[in-house]
Formats: structure tokens, C-alpha cells, sequence
């Protein structure tokens, strides 16, 4: 029973690096102060009263249950244009990590109330964004990154000459975020088999590089493309499934001469070219830029010494830096030199 005990412990609360979540919540930030900034002249049109849906007509457009939006209650033009100034500033400081706790779970809040309030952009990008801030408002660890650490550790180092150790943050999270992953791509995956278009004829994808609500008018690129779209199709159904194989207890890849994540990253690697290409060729919203947002946050210790080993690969020593210890200037110098050596 004790071991049962210790097992379920280490699944859920063992402790992981908070890095990835921490350049998450700073990616997922970016993407929605973005986001949200491109409709700056739309804003009252959108979420007045006297906009394009008024008051009374949004229960035969939105869904009536579930739903939680402020502009219920927030209808005048100038207030809601002033929420708007208030998002704005919440996510800048969910970036910079002033209050993140505080802020993020404000931007959260906040772009449910926008979401829900205008049908017109409940698109999957959407979908993806919100599920992110609502892991982020709950999460521990999503300090990493963010100013109010950097102060943390430049009083730390002031007082004692060396950094706090490492943020770390329990499991669950991370594993809530993997999940969520692995069921959008297999769902998405077996959608795209049910399809009139059938991905492995190649219709789907050709018809996406030619539609014109969808491309990015680069005919040249996109015949190009066309005529691998049959590879292609069935490379982007076959990445789907392929998040099935995260299910594998890490055992059992290690029995087989995998490294640790290495399956994991591989995926990342390959998903990182699929939506860069989606958003290089396609206009989708905020999709691609959601995904690999949510991207950083399944990044562990294993991942980030994966990454900075092949990064340094072509150097075999370290780099050595002599400062004066009695040099305000240079113990300075040497304090932002050690938090941002990776």
C-alpha cells in the first residue's frame, strides 16, 4: 500500500523544472495581447450594447449556458472600451511577469469575457488560448521568467554572491497540458479520416493551399506544394496519431534505447514545422500560434538539456569571465550574466 502510495505521489506531485511553464505563460501572453490589439477600432462595434449584436439578439447567436462573460453587466461603449484598456495591461504584465499570478488570472478572466461575448472568433486558435490561461491561473510555477523572480534573485545574489536555486513546480500541470495535446490531435487526426475529402488522397490538403478565404495568395509556393500534397496529407495524419505513442510508460522506451523524451521531442520538432508551415501558407487566426505556445510549457529538465547540449555541440569548454569582486558595476554585470547563462 506504501508503495501505491509512493507511486501515486510521483505521478502527480513530483517535482519538474517550472522553465517551460514559465516561457509559456510569456508566449501565451504575446499571443493574446496580439490578438486582441488587432481589433482596437472593432472594440465597441463587437462588445457594446449598440454594436453588431445588440443585447437582446446574443442569446439566438451564443450559447446561452455555460457561459461567462463581464460585458453581461459591462455594456456601455466607453466602459467596455476601458475593460479593453484594462486587458491590455494585464497581459502586458502577464509578459513581463509583474503580479503574474494576479495577472494572468485576470487576462484569463478577461478573455473568456471577450470570447464569449463575439461569436465570430470562437475559432479552434480561441479554443486553445483559453484552455492555456485557465492551466496557467491554476498552475504553480509560472513565476518563471518574470520580473518579480529576476528581483528575487538579484536580492539573492546582492546578499549571498549566488542565485536561488531552481524554480521547480509539481507534475500535474504539465500532464493536464500533454493531455489536452495528445486528445486535440488524435480527435483531430480521426475528424480528418471521417472527412469528405479524405486526407490520404491528398484533396484536403491541395483544397487548403487554393481557398481562397484560407491561403495567403502565393500561388507559385502552393501549386508547388499541390503536388506533394498526397505524402503530405498523410505525414500530417500520421503526426497526429503519433502523439498516441506519449501514452508509453517512459520505461518502456528506455528498454528500448530510447533517451528520455526523446519520442516527445521529436513530436515537438515535427509539430513546430507543421504549424510554422500552416502559418507561413494559411490564414488561420491565432491556431498556429496558440499550438506552439503551448508547445514551451511541455518543455522538462530532459528537453532543455537536450536543447542546450546540441546548441553548444560545436563548443567543448565553457566561456570564463574574471570580474572585481569589490565592483559594484561588475557584480552587476556578473548577477545578470548568471541568470541568463543557459
Amino acid at each position: 500500500m506504501k508503495k501505491l502510495f509512493h507511486n501515486i505521489d510521483h505521478f502527480f506531485f513530483r517535482k519538474i523544472s517550472a522553465s517551460g511553464f514559465g516561457l509559456m505563460r510569456i508566449a501565451w501572453g504575446s499571443t493574446v495581447l496580439v490578438s486582441m490589439l488587432t481589433q482596437w477600432s472593432q472594440i465597441r462595434d463587437y462588445y457594446g450594447k449598440d454594436g453588431i449584436l445588440p443585447l437582446d439578439l446574443q442569446y439566438m447567436m451564443l450559447r446561452p449556458n455555460y457561459r461567462f462573460t463581464v460585458f453581461e453587466w459591462v455594456t456601455e461603449p466607453h466602459a467596455v472600451f476601458a475593460v479593453y484598456l484594462l486587458f491590455l495591461c494585464t497581459a502586458t504584465c502577464t509578459i513581463l511577469g509583474i503580479f503574474p499570478r494576479i495577472s494572468t488570472i485576470i487576462t484569463t478572466l478577461l478573455l473568456f469575457s471577450f470570447h464569449e461575448r463575439n461569436s465570430m472568433v470562437l475559432a479552434g486558435g480561441e479554443t486553445v488560448l483559453r484552455n492555456i490561461g485557465f492551466l496557467l491561473a491554476i498552475a504553480p510555477g509560472i513565476h518563471a521568467f518574470s520580473l518579480e523572480r529576476a528581483e528575487l534573485q538579484w536580492k539573492s545574489w546582492v546578499k549571498n554572491r549566488h542565485l536561488l536555486p531552481k524554480l521547480t513546480m509539481p507534475i500535474w500541470p504539465y500532464r493536464l497540458l500533454l493531455w489536452q495535446f495528445i486528445v486535440l490531435y488524435v480527435t483531430s487526426g480521426y475528424d480528418k479520416l471521417l472527412g469528405v475529402m479524405w486526407w490520404f488522397n491528398g484533396t484536403a490538403t491541395a483544397a487548403a493551399l487554393h481557398h481562397p478565404s484560407f491561403s495567403r495568395n502565393m500561388p507559385t509556393v502552393s501549386a508547388w506544394l499541390s503536388g506533394a500534397s498526397v505524402p503530405l496529407s498523410r505525414l500530417v495524419v500520421i503526426f497526429e496519431f503519433c502523439w498516441l505513442l506519449l501514452l508509453v510508460p517512459h520505461g518502456v522506451w528506455r528498454r528500448l534505447g530510447f533517451r528520455e523524451g526523446a519520442v516527445k521531442r521529436a513530436l515537438l520538432l515535427w509539430g513546430v514545422v507543421f504549424h510554422l508551415s500552416i502559418f507561413a501558407l494559411m490564414v488561420v487566426g491565432t491556431f498556429p500560434l496558440a499550438m506552439l505556445a503551448g508547445y514551451l510549457g511541455l518543455l522538462k529538465d530532459e528537453d532543455m538539456h537536450a536543447m542546450r547540449t546540441r546548441l553548444n555541440r560545436f563548443r567543448k569548454t565553457h566561456i570564463v569571465v574574471l570580474y572585481d569582486g569589490n565592483c559594484g558595476f561588475c557584480r552587476r554585470s556578473m548577477g545578470w550574466l548568471a541568470m541568463c547563462d543557459w
